[in-house]
């Protein structure tokens, strides 16, 4: 029962976030075109990290879009998962830098149009303290793992990976989330969980001390990365120099110095029908917390 409970929790978060969407169907289709050469464009970014440190990040990145489109480019996030995909629903972004689960919701209920994606794929490591005994997931069972907030899409491809390996959340295996990945981690250092569930690409940004203190039990198979798209209301023209530039960085003192910043090994172009292996994954998630809801 506490199994269903936990699940009917977080199957009312899924399906809240979609109903933001649904329930304004037309809120992006009635906006006019956007001027971009006199007000710019708003560069919507879901916050995957403080706004310190997205800020310091993004600072670039927004500079070398703005030459590359020739208009002003404005950066907009949120401090929550939930707040982004609020805003992604007023139609307040003409791009957006998001993950994949919310790009399929922006493309599904808006049309964003995906320009490109990053180059590494996406996989969640189940992390442990290098001391711990257990190693593989199933030896996870009876315990606490820790996740990122709720709608990140580690969250929704760890719960996925514990669904098939028979690992029902409340049951087999206690789950908590955390409101960042450092407070994850933090969690695990205290004792508090006993395993952790992250990107990868967490690991290329500890330092090595820490690094040493940890130890990789599984890994999720890979999916398509983080996605800039734009609003259909943006030009073919400027959504081809966007693609453009973004392209262009590894070709470029300045480009090449906003990828180590920002931890990223490099774009590539992307494709809408990328996504449909995990549109169709989408799908089946939430009919089955509806179904273990109902249950």
């Amino acid at each position: 029962m506490r199994g269903r409970a936990r699940l009917a929790r977080t199957a009312a978060i899924v399906l809240a976030a979609v109903m933001v969407l649904a329930l304004q169907p037309n809120a992006g289709a009635e906006d006019p075109p956007s001027p971009a050469r006199e007000n710019g464009y708003v560069f919507g970014v879901f916050p995957y990290l403080p706004p310190l440190t997205l800020d310091h990040v993004f600072a670039p990145i927004i500079a070398s879009l703005e030459t590359g489109v020739g208009a002003p480019v404005h950066l907009r996030s949120t401090t929550t998962f939930s707040g982004f995909v609020e805003e992604l629903g007023k139609g307040h972004y003409d791009l957006i830098f998001a993950h994949p689960f919310f790009y399929i919701l922006a493309a599904d209920h808006y049309g964003y149009v995906p320009l490109v994606r990053l180059a590494t794929p996406l996989t969640a490591v189940f992390l442990t303290r290098h001391d711990d005994p257990a190693d593989s997931m199933l030896a996870l069972k009876g315990r606490v793992l820790g996740l990122p907030p709720e709608l990140s899409a580690v969250s929704e491809v760890a719960q996925r990976e514990l669904a098939a390996a028979g690992l029902t959340p409340g049951v087999q295996i206690q789950l908590r989330h955390h409101q960042s990945k450092s407070s994850c981690l933090h969690a695990l250092a205290l004792g508090t969980a006993d395993a952790c569930a992250l990107p990868r690409f967490v690991l290329k940004q500890l330092p090595a001390d820490h690094i040493a203190t940890l130890k990789v039990i599984h890994e999720t198979a890979p999916i398509p990365n983080v996605v800039i798209a734009a609003h259909p209301r943006l030009s073919e023209a400027d959504r081809t120099k966007l693609i453009q530039t973004v392209l262009a960085w590894p070709d470029t003192a300045e480009g090449r110095q906003i990828l180590a910043d920002a931890g990223w090994e490099g774009f590539v172009a992307t494709d809408d029908h990328d996504y449909d292996e995990l549109r169709r994954w989408g799908v089946a998630t939430v009919q089955n917390r509806r179904q273990s809801a109902a249950e």
